[in-house]
């Protein structure tokens, strides 16, 4: 058992890690995801205002369809992976019509002191995000 959803952060703050990680100057890979729609990598010569606008322009068609969103941040609670938790979150929102799973890691190249990854879950309307808080945060929920 672990706990998979502990850290939440509201939008702003996420906003502002993700801006903060991008215009540090240091090297990065970077990962976005929207589960089962798209994804796509930072290439290495892509600039880092590049790859905000692309982030931007991705979170934006995901608010059009569900803006109730609870942000986690991966903290490496336990050893789990972005992954495990992701999958945790697809498993567990399936039951949310319209909930939709997005992921973003920006890693540094040659430092894991500034890594930032994140899991937003997005829900159409606002009692279901309640609801999935209510349920699954701060609480064991089995892998």
């Amino acid at each position: 058992m672990a706990i998979f959803f502990r850290t939440s952060i509201d939008e702003n703050s996420a906003f502002e890690r993700i801006d903060d990680a991008l215009s540090s100057g240091q090297s990065f890979d970077g990962y976005f995801s929207i589960h089962g729609d798209l994804t796509f990598l930072r290439p290495s010569d892509m600039r880092a205002d590049e790859f905000r606008q692309q982030i931007t322009d991705a979170l934006r068609s995901v608010w059009e369809t569900s803006q109730f969103w609870t942000i986690y941040v991966c903290d490496g609670q336990n050893g789990l992976t972005v992954n495990e938790i992701t999958a945790a979150a697809v498993r567990l929102s399936a039951n949310y019509c319209g909930a939709v799973i997005v992921t973003l890691s920006i890693l540094g190249r040659a430092s894991s002191s500034s890594d930032l990854e994140l899991i937003f879950l997005c829900f159409s309307q606002e009692s279901e995000r309640r609801n999935f808080r209510a349920r699954y945060e701060g609480k064991f929920v089995s892998k």
